[in-house]
């Protein structure tokens, strides 16, 4: 800026234009005395930076070295406990979010479950399902965290000498895919589960709503009729245990309360 100023005052002079009459703040005398003293400054400036551009000559940083030397095995126990402490840390906070989450989505599971919305119930099952195996995959890394890392060590320095490198990489994520298929046959278990629940007692209600009706055509009958009239389907049968007549649709004996 300085310079560009100076180069204006000298255009002025050579225009011999009046001092009174100058859109200038200051003259060429005045900003030509200006930019000498910042051009020194900045020649001590660069003087200066030339020394510190190389951070090891400092004595700060020298004094920092030695401290670091002398105290190495302090600082790297300390930055050890530090670590595992966040580590620690960090998990807690993944479980004080992700537990009271899995134990809501789980109990609205079991709630909708009662009150017979599939779809609803299971969405919740499976978000349940997540957070839970997010918290386990979590405290996995607080354990390989806070355990001594002297047993993997030898193990990798075991591998890496007879490369078994790579078959610990395959072992791991057939492990890993394993693990992963199990929860999911889990899950496809337990929603098989509760679909033949469900379609029992489907089935178990609407045999009560439907009661005078043949099982096997829906046709409507009589107490008193023997056999269908549409698909000739046996209507009445024998109790095995006390030979009481009853009807086929009958689960238990009228007489006896045997089970059929």
């Amino acid at each position: 800026r300085k310079t560009d100023e100076y180069s204006n005052t000298l255009l002025e002079n050579i225009a011999l234009q009046d001092e009174q009459y100058s859109i200038l703040s200051t003259t060429s005398k005045t900003i030509k005395k200006q930019l000498k003293q910042s051009r020194k400054k900045l020649a001590i400036l660069e003087n200066e930076l030339s020394k510190i551009e190389n951070v090891t000559t400092l004595q700060e940083f020298k004094i920092f070295k030695r401290f670091i030397d002398k105290n190495s095995k302090e600082i790297r126990s300390q930055y050890r406990d530090a670590i595992k402490y966040y580590r620690f840390k960090y998990t807690l906070n993944i479980f004080v979010f992700l537990f009271p989450a899995w134990l809501l989505f789980y109990i609205s599971y079991r709630v909708l479950k009662k009150k017979n919305f599939y779809i609803t119930s299971h969405l919740a099952l499976n978000v349940a399902n997540v957070s839970a195996l997010y918290i386990v995959f979590n405290v996995f890394l607080l354990v390989y965290t806070i355990i001594p890392k002297i047993f993997f060590n030898k193990l990798i320095r075991f591998l890496s000498q007879y490369n078994l490198t790579l078959v610990l990489n395959v072992l791991a994520i057939l492990f890993f895919m394993a693990l992963f298929g199990f929860f999911i046959r889990r899950i496809q278990k337990n929603n098989l589960k509760d679909m033949i629940v469900d379609n029992a007692g489907t089935i178990k209600n609407s045999r009560i709503k439907n009661l005078n009706t043949c099982i096997k055509c829906g046709n409507k009958y009589n107490l008193e009729d023997n056999f269908c009239g549409f698909c000739s389907h046996e209507l009445r049968k024998n109790c095995s245990a006390c030979e009481h007549e009853i009807s086929s649709d009958y689960s238990f004996c009228t007489n006896c309360n045997a089970k059929l």
